[in-house]
């Protein structure tokens, strides 16, 4: 595996509940990393209604998260991009793809994020990433030319309604929580993997909500009857295994939603337990 880079996606405008700016600083402060890149939206919210919310601000964070993804990339390092609200995802699956044709992206969230403008019943563009990757909705700013049948989702367990009608209709393979639990994540991975043969690179992107509420309360959306940490591990160890992983997101860390840091210490334990080699904690 290559060295990893830090990249601190400073922004918050995606969501509907001010914090998730903050956590990237909340986790390289734990980590007690030295250095990292900050690419940081200093834009301030417009909170204009419409039916995608701080569009401006987020297309031109996305375009600099994107350049600095690429720029990692070139410097034969490994982009590991702290958010943030998902919708950073747009900048960094861009910059993964600008150095990767026919990426692959594994989706790892309670949420498919498969929303467009015209679908959202929030606007907020945190639950558009995947779509507006795709070249789908009018946020052609955000078109990574990716291909559906390259996108794997593990774990979805909220999706609106019109937004679930478009992913059924799509080539995008949706494992839901309740294939997990059925196959276990052993066998999800071995479906993953066997799916994305014909990819030779990954972009893997983790939002904490993928994790039960109860243990991890400190996201934007938290839902129940969510995964493990050691089951994302197993994934992102598994695509490293196989010398697919490119670039990877974790995102959703809100402090301010947070209990006694109980969030952000999970995400501590994913990056330490995959790039640090840390003996890991057991799951409580």
């Amino acid at each position: 595996m290559k060295e990893p880079e830090f990249i601190q996606a400073r922004s918050g405008l995606g969501g509907n509940k001010a914090g998730t700016e903050k956590g990237p600083r909340e986790i390289i402060s734990r980590l007690e990393i030295d250095s990292s890149r900050i690419v940081e939206n200093r834009l301030e919210s417009t909170d204009k209604p419409g039916d995608a919310k701080n569009e401006e601000q987020i297309a031109e964070f996305c375009r600099e998260l994107s350049d600095t993804v690429s720029k990692t990339i070139d410097e034969d390092k490994l982009p590991v991009i702290l958010g943030g609200d998902h919708s950073i995802s747009i900048g960094s699956i861009n910059g993964a793809a600008e150095n990767y044709p026919s990426l692959g992206v594994i989706w790892i969230d309670a949420h498919a994020d498969f929303n467009t403008p015209e679908t959202s019943p929030s606007s907020n563009i945190h639950g558009m990433p995947v779509a507006t990757a795709l070249g789908k909705g009018r946020l052609d700013w955000g078109d990574a030319d990716l291909e559906e049948e390259n996108i794997v989702m593990i774990g979805i367990r909220d999706t609106d309604e019109e937004e679930q009608e478009n992913l059924e209709e799509s080539d995008i393979t949706v494992f839901r929580m309740e294939d997990v639990r059925e196959k276990g994540i052993e066998k999800v991975l071995e479906e993953t993997i066997d799916i994305l043969s014909d990819v030779k690179s990954i972009h893997v992107s983790f939002d904490l909500d993928f994790l039960d509420a109860k243990k991890a309360p400190g996201v934007g959306t938290p839902v129940e009857n969510g995964g493990t940490i050691d089951e994302v591990v197993k994934i992102i160890r598994r695509v490293s295994k196989e010398s697919q992983l490119r670039s990877l997101d974790i995102v959703e860390l809100n402090p301010t939603l947070d209990e006694n840091g109980r969030t952000a210490e999970k995400a501590v334990e994913l990056i330490r337990r995959s790039f640090l080699e840390i003996k890991p904690k057991k799951e409580v």
